[in-house]
């Protein structure tokens, strides 16, 4: 009777694990009609921790102004993991097109801390400017967030990877 039960165990604990390993993750095209309105839907990161940081912040009335600018929506769940890094110039963020395999790093992301908006009301976002030595960022109290990731180009089926974090395609 025992050697059953743990043989039990034993697939429930592998499966488990494995069901961790393929979490899908949300990855879409997202066009808003104006940057400068974030649906109520969209859950952003809230909890910082940054040691040595130059940012630099862009309206979303000059994300406006390039109308060719593609958005990427990521909703991430703790089972991707409740903390990631962002490095220098978004450099550890990379779209590998699915057409010639070149890799773009995001413009800007969609930001959500204090300050974020300016005197107008209107969102920010976090430019591929900014500098760090350290920049984390945890959800563990959320049961998800969203990153909204503006590039120059992105298509369906394009990969989006986060270090070894997460990768995933462009799946809508």
């Amino acid at each position: 009777m025992k050697r059953i039960s743990i043989t039990l165990i034993a697939i429930f604990l592998t499966h488990g694990i494995y069901a961790q390993k393929t979490a899908k993750t949300l990855c879409m095209l997202w066009k808003p009609k104006s940057f400068c309105i974030s649906p109520d839907s969209i859950k952003l990161p809230r909890i910082i921790k940054c040691d040595s940081t130059t940012e630099h912040y862009l309206t979303c009335d000059e994300i406006n102004k390039n109308s060719s600018y593609k958005t990427v929506r990521l909703k991430l769940t703790r089972k991707n993991g409740k903390v990631f890094r962002l490095k220098s110039n978004f450099s550890n963020i990379s779209l590998i097109s699915k057409t010639d395999g070149e890799i773009l790093h995001p413009y800007a992301i969609l930001w959500s801390f204090a300050n974020v908006r300016d005197n107008n009301n209107n969102l920010k976002f976090l430019s591929s400017d900014f500098t760090t030595k350290s920049y984390k960022v945890k959800f563990k109290f959320m049961k998800y967030v969203d990153l909204i990731l503006i590039f120059i180009q992105a298509d369906l089926g394009d990969k989006i990877i986060i270090d070894d974090y997460l990768e995933t395609d462009i799946q809508y």
